[in-house]
């Protein structure tokens, strides 16, 4: 009898012990699931997070000045995406077919000897740094003097620019007062022409032709954009 109730004892305790043991897998799975969940669920929320900011440029009808604003974050992102371990974002924007369109549309004259000064028929991730955003960047930086931003004076008035020939007096109230600070009036007619394109593109309008997202880790990689020429620059 006395055997009976030790062997009910032991019994009992490795019952116990059995029961113990599965409500801590039990316990442990839910948290391994739980952990993993939220991991998911972070992933989740930072790729949306990731996408809203290109996202809201799949449209048709957008402002060159606000694809330029595009154009730098994509920039920005392939500059620092590699310590990330991220796919480089592909970025493709097409303006035309030939120069006629560029000199048609974006240009201060049809002069086909002399334009574009700037723009060039497309671009992509590789070229928009150095043959546009960069161009650009040094012009605005030659030209801006404290408060006073030249360039955008200069082009403005574009069409009294390049009539200077007899020394204008409105002319020069535009001009900068020391012409030898820019390369003289030739050099500054020049910046003024290349920035008047690129003035020009920042008001034309553009459509979302095409994007990709990585199947991998679900963030878009890809946008492609053409000019609409159909749209008048207002």
């Amino acid at each position: 009898m006395e055997n009976a109730s030790k062997a009910l004892l032991i019994a009992g305790g490795l019952l116990i012990s059995l029961l113990i043991i599965g409500a801590l897998l039990l316990m442990f799975n839910n948290l391994t699931e739980y952990q993993t969940s939220k991991s998911q669920g972070v992933l989740e929320a930072d790729v949306s997070k990731f996408n809203n900011q290109f996202e809201t440029y799949i449209r048709n009808g957008i402002r060159g000045s606000d694809l330029i604003s595009l154009v730098n974050r994509v920039i920005n992102y392939n500059t620092v995406t590699d310590q990330d371990g991220y796919e480089k974002m592909k970025i493709s924007v097409k303006i035309a077919d030939n120069d006629d369109l560029i000199r048609e549309k974006f240009s201060y004259d049809n002069d086909r000897t002399k334009y574009p000064k700037l723009l060039q028929r497309s671009y992509n991730q590789d070229n928009l740094k150095n043959r546009l955003t960069d161009k650009v960047t040094q012009i605005e930086n030659k030209y801006n003097v404290g408060n006073v931003n030249y360039i955008s004076n200069l082009t403005s008035n574009i069409s009294k620019v390049m009539d200077n020939s007899n020394g204008q007096e409105e002319t020069q109230k535009i001009l900068p007062k020391d012409l030898s600070n820019y390369g003289g009036y030739e050099s500054i007619k020049e910046d003024a022409l290349v920035y008047y394109e690129y003035t020009q593109l920042k008001r034309a309008y553009f459509n979302c032709t095409g994007t990709a997202y990585n199947q991998q880790t679900g963030r878009i990689v890809e946008m492609n954009f053409e000019f609409d020429s159909s749209r008048n620059l207002e």
